[in-house]
């Protein structure tokens, strides 16, 4: 059956969930991988729950860490690819899960990489393909963050939750915006070129 639109989902408060430990996905190698054709990591799984609502209003933001934005070069899909893996290695909490949108579906002509990519996320339970587009929600491991930076360039809106719905980052219409403590923002600015992270600015 396919999906309209994305089933309704309370969102909770806005807090900070930072318990004391860091928690990396290790995306850092996944983005090696890609290149390398190494394999995924099997080892991590989460049950993904149902999408989110992806609208701007319904995002839940960390009312203890301050939020920034990015908007890289137009022409330069790997320094977003790149920042957003900074990001989610950068954060103190545990990014659980992705909401994805995406301008392909079982319709669209795309082979190779990208077509295996987009079978491996149409088997997971909370991810519906339609003819043109591609949406749900899947557990953000190190398989399924391969699979999305194969399809980086079709990703109409991603959304990085954690473990209470809170958002981590969300890239949409070109621009990562994301939470992090101050403290953690520069091995963000670290992890990209020198004129990418001259573009991340806070947002007030």
């Amino acid at each position: 059956m396919l999906a309209s639109e994305y089933p309704a989902e309370q969102t909770p408060e806005a807090t900070g969930t930072d318990d004391g430990d860091v928690h990396t996905l290790g995306v850092a190698t996944a983005v090696q991988k890609r290149s390398s054709g190494g394999g995924p990591d099997q080892n991590r799984q989460h049950h993904a729950p149902r999408t989110a609502a992806m609208d701007s209003e319904s995002v839940a933001w960390p009312s203890t860490e301050p939020s920034y934005r990015l908007r890289p070069p137009a022409t330069e899909t790997e320094a977003a690819l790149d920042a957003l893996a900074a990001v989610l290695d950068a954060t103190p909490r545990r990014p659980e899960r992705v909401s994805v949108r995406l301008a392909v579906g079982r319709r669209t002509d795309i082979v190779g990489p990208r077509r295996i990519a987009l079978e491996s996320l149409s088997g997971h339970e909370d991810v519906t393909v339609a003819d043109d587009h591609t949406i749900g929600t899947v557990a953000l491991t190190d398989e399924t963050f391969t699979d999305l930076t194969e399809l980086f360039a079709d990703l109409d809106r991603a959304v990085v939750f954690d473990p209470d719905g809170v958002a981590i980052a969300d890239w949409r219409d070109e621009m990562l915006r994301f939470a992090l403590p101050e403290s953690a923002v520069e091995g963000v600015r670290e992890g990209v070129d020198a004129a990418v992270a001259d573009r991340i600015e806070r947002v007030d």
